[in-house]
């Protein structure tokens, strides 16, 4: 941990020395009467550099990024001791954007909107000839291995830490996904999201999402068991998860609302119990109708051909939930489905096969819902203030624009990105989208770097931490 601190400082340069000496002048000048003479000893005044008292050092921490205090942590052995220090928290951070990799890669680079650079983190050796397909609380989820041993596993890139999760061997769809769709790409398409309750492992619950071509699949698990525990509570034969969320120590799950008309008590969410080895460790599951995904008949869609493709327009197919102010609120992506399609005729049997020769969801408008939990109703919102949105395929976050420079509130920081095979689907739903939305006119720009890299790892937003 401290050699990689060191290593991180060394790489960043350390830029906090003058905020250092503003918080011992504004110290030193709040703590002490005027004196009658100017003492001019600069010693005096502020004291060793390497013998800040740790209380000090702490309102320090308080408030620097995850940045900073890593170049903080690489001054010293005696600052870097007080910088690993779990219960002084650092600053809010705007996540950086996980860019894409190639699979035999050594680092994983990030674009840091704050500071307008990316940062490159080299991987630990284990970590190495995976795909990372997502990110939560601060954690990494990286997949590699073989259809006889799938592996999946948590890494936190700051401080180099990784654990495992259960083989995806033990959930039983995996084999059905294995024989009909297996490719050695095609691991990361199975898992659709990993979802921690804490950035704490050691009292940690996982929640994640599977989906095949026909349904979605939901399976929980603690850090170090050996097996997924698969939820069965919905009765429809083609379940579909949107997205998880932990929020005030449940499981809230968005799912198509066609799934709950038999299932929703009236006036209230359907609420499921979920044990984890015994009820003592049980969680509540409760389940949330996703509105903005009502399917419209392929006869009512609006649809344009532009030459050989085929566009369906504003189709409601991705949601995010996202914690904003202690209250839950739903994200939902509308996108165009662009197309074409290929017939290829069986001169045997003289009938047409038909195949997609292309298949792209490309983002167009987002819409935020407030939940109305007492009233069992959705409240679309206009606006969201001075609050920044930050969505993803895996990580979704909120923050308050007035505490970061250069940040304006009332914007959605999106990155749809995922690639997704189904049985007996060869071809490839694809979907590699970034850029932000401005709620006050409908607007997207598509600002990020775009990289042409593999598919099969998802640009997504991460929020560093530097705990183990």
């Amino acid at each position: 941990m401290a050699e990689l601190y060191g290593n991180l400082g060394d790489y960043l340069s350390f830029s906090v020395s003058s905020f250092l000496k503003q918080i011992l002048y504004h110290n030193n000048k709040k703590s002490k009467p005027k004196p009658s003479k100017p003492k001019p000893s600069f010693v005096h005044v502020y004291g060793r550099w390497d013998e800040v008292p740790d209380d000090m050092m702490g309102e320090i921490l308080g408030r620097l990024n995850i940045i900073d205090r890593i170049r903080l942590g690489g001054v010293c052995k005696s600052w870097r001791s007080i910088v690993k220090q779990k219960d002084i928290h650092s600053a809010p951070s705007v996540p950086w954007l996980l860019l894409p990799h190639a699979q035999n890669c050594n680092s994983l680079s990030f674009f840091s909107m704050s500071e307008g650079i990316v940062h490159n983190i080299k991987l630990p050796k284990a970590a190495q000839g995976g795909w990372c397909f997502g990110s939560s609380k601060g954690w990494l989820t990286i997949a590699r291995g073989t259809q006889d041993d799938p592996q999946v596993f948590l890494l936190n890139p700051v401080s180099g830490f990784q654990r495992h999760l259960p083989s995806l061997s033990t959930i039983p769809s995996f084999k059905d996904f294995v024989d009909v769709a297996w490719h050695p790409n095609h691991i990361t398409s199975f898992i659709r999201k990993i979802e921690l309750s804490s950035t704490d492992l050691s009292k940690c619950i996982v929640a994640a999402t599977f989906r095949l071509r026909t349904a979605d699949l939901l399976a929980v698990c603690k850090v170090g068991d050996k097996e997924w525990r698969v939820f069965q509570g919905l009765k429809d034969k083609y379940p579909a998860y949107f997205d998880v969320k932990f929020h005030e120590d449940k499981l809230y799950a968005l799912v198509h609302h066609m799934h709950m008309m038999e299932e929703e008590e009236e006036g209230s969410f359907t609420s499921y119990t979920l044990e984890l080895g015994s009820r003592e460790e049980a969680i509540v599951l409760k389940l949330i109708p996703n509105i903005s995904a009502r399917r419209v008949p392929y006869e009512d869609m609006d649809c344009e051909i532009n030459g050989d493709i085929i566009i369906h327009k504003d189709i409601g197919v991705e949601s995010h939930l996202v914690e904003s102010d202690s209250e839950l609120l739903i994200v939902s992506a509308l996108m165009n489905n662009l197309f074409t399609v290929v017939y290829n005729e069986d001169e045997e049997e003289e009938e047409e096969d038909l195949s997609f020769d292309f298949n792209y969801m490309k983002t167009t408008k987002y819409q935020v819902f407030k939940i109305g939990w007492s009233t069992f109703t959705f409240t679309r919102v206009a606006s969201i203030g001075d609050k920044m949105l930050f969505v993803s395929q895996s990580e979704s976050s909120s923050l308050s624009a007035p505490d970061f420079n250069g940040f304006s509130g009332n914007r959605i920081y999106f990155s749809e990105d995922s690639l997704t095979y189904g049985l007996n689907t060869p071809d490839p739903i694809v979907c590699q989208e970034s850029g932000v939305f401005y709620l006050d006119d409908d607007r997207i720009e598509r600002c990020f770097p775009s990289i042409n890299l593999p598919t099969q790892c998802q640009m997504c937003w991460f929020t560093p931490h530097p705990d183990p």
